[in-house]
């Protein structure tokens, strides 16, 4: 995964994009606390670790292709003319359940049992509808 990650257009990213690092603000604004893994890295991480993290298998299956195009075409409206292919950025998002699915492996003083056993059933489902591991071949 991380060599197929040097390939990637970069981004500044949160580096630990997941519910319990959010909040919403006054006017029901939402946003990202917690940016001490803040950094670049590729533009897709963040947004795979969210919406896999954040949902429940059969809500990420019917709706991460849209949340995905939603996604670039912001990137586009926001400037970044060269926005990847939505066939390069899935590739990319099936590649990135390897991260998710690995930084669930904290010790507990990091990040509760809980949160971990039910962000390891997301990404494991994730991982297994998405054939994560044959999308290296």
């Amino acid at each position: 995964m991380f060599e197929s990650d040097e390939v990637l257009p970069t981004a500044l990213v949160h580096g630990d994009a997941h519910v319990g690092n959010t909040f919403r603000a006054p006017a029901c604004k939402l946003g990202f606390s917690d940016f001490q893994a803040m950094g670049q890295g590729p533009y897709i991480w963040d947004v795979t670790y969210f919406v896999t993290g954040a949902m429940n298998p059969e809500d990420r299956s019917n709706f991460e292709r849209e949340l995905l195009s939603l996604y670039l075409d912001e990137l586009r409206r926001n400037g970044a003319d060269e926005a990847p292919s939505f066939n390069d950025t899935f590739l990319a998002h099936r590649r990135q359940m390897m991260c998710g699915y690995l930084k669930i492996l904290t010790p507990v003083e990091m990040q509760p049992v809980r949160f971990a056993v039910s962000m390891g059933i997301r990404f494991a489902a994730a991982m297994d509808e998405l054939d994560t591991l044959g999308s290296f071949d």
